[in-house]
């Protein structure tokens, strides 16, 4: 009977995590890179494929960085993988006034305000320093991770 009992609560755990896991939708970063892309995939890219790569950080949040071409303008990019998921992408181009400018000029309708704007679940973020596009998503779940193992 107590084994019985350990086998119904293993199984009520097992279908509560089942049913709180969310589907996987991919969101549009830096460039037309999209969230939840492996390090290894986005190495493969024809903009990355011969770059040279930084670790800044390595743990469950993988940080990189390189030289970047974006909108015309060079500068450095920064990937943040989340369990080897792309989550975030930061740009600190040359120029950030003018680079500034040409990104909201793209963006169009998806600016809100003067420092963010809003693409699904992409979020869009530039200010005087840089550019950062996140997926909401991932960074609830890495957010939810740090809370409850930090």
């Amino acid at each position: 009977m107590k084994i019985l009992r350990v086998i119904v609560i293993a199984l009520m755990f097992c279908v509560a995590g089942c049913a709180r896991q969310q589907t996987v939708t991919p969101t549009p970063l830096l460039d037309g890179m999209m969230s939840y892309q492996s390090f290894a995939q986005i190495k493969t890219l024809p903009k990355l494929k011969t770059a040279k790569w930084k670790v800044i950080e390595k743990s469950e949040v993988l940080v990189v960085e390189t030289k970047y071409t974006h909108l015309n303008f060079t500068g450095k990019a920064t990937f943040r993988f989340y369990h080897n998921r792309l989550w975030q992408t930061w740009f600190v181009p040359s120029n950030v006034t003018l680079y500034n400018n040409a990104l909201i000029k793209t963006l169009g309708n998806a600016v809100n305000s003067p420092t963010e704007a809003h693409l699904g679940n992409t979020a869009i973020t530039f200010d005087k320093n840089r550019a950062l596009w996140s997926d909401e998503n991932l960074s609830q779940e890495c957010n939810d991770w740090i809370n409850r193992y930090a």
